[in-house]
């Protein structure tokens, strides 16, 4: 996990302005990069990281990344798993300084354009400047799991890859009232652009916004639904390419200068990844962890360890607790910003501080943890018979009291 952040002002500022801002806004997220932090500054314009290493672990792979005229400057958040086959491409054309993906995806953009996209296989948040054409580019991967998020308060336009860095660049937090009455009334989250938070957008996921002169310009190059589209009929084969396909994504995602761990629940999915991943590991014994409750219901500790059994795997367990839970609810909320998933999301958390590099079964989208139970118990406990109540009603009736009274100036401090 990195973070990038940057902005665009539209007045002409000072340079101590400018570095004052940047300062600010990767300080905000330190906490996603603590190997290192850089920034660039432009005459009325920043990109900036905070760089968690993964490939090469040197000084070379610090950020922001340059063309050797200048004109290019990037900064990346995630990962381009095939970059070692992109840069066999590129390789001719370029005399690569790093051995990190950030400089495959520099190389490839000077070669290809936009349409370097197509070639990647990642997860992938990344913000560039184009001094040739005057252009700033922001980027997300085509299933949105690398977060990036961007606002224009009509005097400059900010990116970051958490919302609390836009906040300290000096945004005031307002409620978007419209997204948190959808999040009550139907429990939808994370299906639109907006955020819980008014004037604060997402970057779709598939898609890139080019702003030219503050003005933003937002393009779709991936679209899922499309791609269901063109898939091919289920064949007899179809098995065998769905687990070779699996393997294959296992073994890129392996790929590190680091230690690569496992989050292992016993479900299938861990299970299934766990052990396509053993091979694959860079230095053995593969490591797994698991998340443990002193609740059976919730333990997951005996199905992992069924998994386990006989294997040679190094496994480090997350014992969670009521008392864990209530003690750093403040601290998780102020990591996830908006609605989050429920308790697991706890235990993930847990689980990502013990290793630099982690393969996860389940990918998790925006969720609140305090919505997420407020919401069932409002149906089921405030509002008896909820569905028979609610026949016929719309959401505006469900949710009409409670928004009453959430003030119109009300502000997320």
């Amino acid at each position: 996990m990195c973070g990038i952040a940057g902005a665009w002002l539209r007045e002409s500022p000072s340079e101590s302005r400018l570095v004052s801002l940047a300062a600010r806004m990767l300080d905000a997220i330190a906490h996603r990069g603590p190997d290192d932090g850089g920034y660039a500054v432009g005459p009325d314009f920043f990109l900036g990281n905070r760089r968690l290493s993964i490939f090469d672990l040197s000084p070379a792979g610090n950020q922001p990344f340059f063309s050797e005229d200048g004109h290019i400057w990037l900064v990346l958040n995630g990962e381009i798993y095939n970059h070692y086959e992109i840069r066999r491409e590129l390789e001719a054309d370029f005399a690569f300084r790093s051995s990190t993906d950030t400089e495959v995806l520099l190389r490839a953009y000077q070669k290809w354009g936009m349409a370097c996209l197509s070639r990647f296989v990642g997860m992938f948040a990344f913000a560039l400047w184009d001094g040739r054409t005057g252009q700033m580019v922001l980027c997300r991967d085509r299933l949105g799991i690398k977060p990036l998020y961007y606002c224009d308060d009509g005097r400059a336009f900010y990116f970051a890859s958490e919302i609390k860095a836009l906040l300290a660049a000096g945004l005031a937090p307002r409620l978007d009232r419209g997204v948190m009455k959808d999040y009550l009334a139907t429990g939808l989250y994370d299906h639109t652009d907006r955020t819980f938070f008014d004037g604060i957008r997402q970057v779709k996921q598939g898609h890139y916004i080019t702003v030219t002169d503050g003005a933003a310009r937002e393009t779709c190059y991936w679209n899922l639904a499309e791609r269901l589209a063109l898939a091919p009929a289920a064949s007899d084969d179809a098995q065998e390419a769905y687990w070779t396909t699996l393997d294959d994504s296992v073994r890129l995602r392996m790929r590190a200068d680091v230690p690569c761990a496992v989050m292992l629940s016993g479900g299938l999915d861990s299970s299934a990844l766990a052990v396509l991943a053993e091979p694959h590991a860079r230095r053995p014994p593969l490591n797994v962890m698991t998340f443990r409750h002193h609740e059976a219901r919730y333990d997951e500790g005996p199905w992992a360890d069924l998994v386990a059994q006989g294997k040679n795997w190094v496994s480090q367990s997350v014992f969670v607790t009521e008392e864990q839970v209530a003690t750093e609810f403040d601290r998780l909320l102020w990591h996830q910003e908006e609605p989050f998933g429920g308790v697991a999301s706890f235990a993930d958390s847990l689980l990502a501080a013990k290793a630099r590099a982690i393969l996860n079964g389940q990918y998790h989208v925006s969720c609140d943890d305090v919505a997420a139970v407020a919401l069932p118990i409002f149906r089921h406990r405030l509002v008896p018979n909820f569905a028979a109540q609610s026949e016929g009603v719309t959401s505006d009736d469900i949710t009409k009291k409670i928004l009453a009274a959430i003030p119109k100036d009300a502000k997320l401090e």
